[in-house]
């Protein structure tokens, strides 16, 4: 079973922290600290196999002390935050290599800190569920109008994205749409924090919104963007349980509008979603780009695609940018291999 230490500065909250992982049943031991400085000491010491760490410890930096966990330990780091006061600092940890984000889960709500043990228990499996060897994509030959661009990304997702995007120019002949699965909160932060890595125009989307090229659309947290006639997007409510925006549900409303003419991106995350889009956004026609295994955080979503035979390319996220450009700049596009 897994060890967790708990590093939050306030003795109230890391006190029902530390009681709702000891009770849980689902770790085998519980350390805390206090402070950066006595959390290195415990990774030394506890050698936890995951570090819930929060955002806005008053003696450091998150990024910095991040940073310096990875120095000395394997130890996957979860950041576990309220509603920040400066997204960028979490997304700058993230990209230092903490592996996801948590809200933290508010005394009194059951159903809160169920959903915290749940994340908690997920990410503390992805090293086994994460195994397997990547296969090569086969070549393919697609008549590929590329209409717009559609990616899915979950854990490690913020980092993937600012690499492909920054692949991206400020010209883009396409639209570009994302489903990344994101706690509530903290969806403005991520395309903020975005928006200084690319040239292109990012917002969060909205019902109505209509799609224009060299603009990239953020679905909201815990909600599904899709495409529709009229190339205009929807915001709705899921209909059913799992991770959201969902990929599945956008690569699918993509393809209904656009056929062929679709570009489906596959990115760091836990689980499958994006598979069974990714699938039928082959079926129509249409190309599906994978994170290699080497790039990702959590190989789990584009394994899926690539154990379903959907994926036409397979490469890091910079790659996989600049073979969608070449995609949309050709009339007929070969493939890849």
């Amino acid at each position: 079973m897994t060890r967790v230490l708990v590093v939050e500065d306030s003795i109230s909250v890391r006190s029902h922290l530390v009681s709702v992982l000891q009770h849980s049943g689902l770790f085998s031991a519980v350390d805390e600290a206090e402070d950066g400085n006595v959390a290195l000491q415990r990774v030394s010491l506890f050698r936890p196999d995951l570090i819930a760490l929060d955002v806005f410890l008053q003696k450091s930096h998150v990024a910095v002390l991040v940073k310096a966990i990875r120095a000395v330990s394997t130890a996957h780091i979860v950041l576990v935050s309220d509603a920040p006061r400066n997204c960028d600092e979490v997304f700058d940890a993230l990209a230092a290599g903490a592996i996801d984000f948590l809200p933290k889960p508010a005394f009194g709500k059951p159903e809160a800190v169920t959903a915290f043990l749940q994340r908690l228990l997920a990410i503390s499996r992805i090293q086994s569920a994460s195994r397997g060897t990547t296969k090569k994509a086969a070549p393919v030959a697609v008549a590929a109008r590329v209409a717009v661009l559609v990616i899915a990304s979950s854990t490690g997702g913020p980092g993937a994205l600012a690499e492909f995007l920054a692949g991206l120019p400020r010209d883009c002949p396409v639209p570009v749409v994302v489903a990344q699965h994101i706690a509530e909160g903290f969806d403005e932060g991520l395309v903020k924090w975005l928006a200084s890595r690319t040239p292109l125009q990012l917002q969060l989307a909205d019902s109505g919104t209509p799609l224009v090229a060299g603009h990239i659309y953020f679905g909201r947290s815990n909600c599904d963007i899709s495409i529709r006639r009229g190339r205009r997007l929807e915001i709705s409510r899921p209909i059913e349980e799992g991770y959201h925006p969902s990929g599945d549900v956008l690569f699918s409303t993509a393809v209904d509008v656009f056929a062929d003419a679709v570009i489906a991106v596959v990115l760091s995350g836990i689980g499958a979603d994006g598979a069974a889009g990714a699938a039928k956004v082959r079926k129509a026609g249409g190309l599906v780009f994978a994170q290699d295994k080497g790039s990702c955080v959590v190989f789990g979503m584009p394994d899926a695609v690539i154990k379903n035979g959907a994926a036409t390319t397979i490469g890091r996220p910079i790659v996989l940018a600049r073979a969608a450009l070449e995609a949309i700049a050709r009339p007929l596009y070969r493939g890849y291999t």
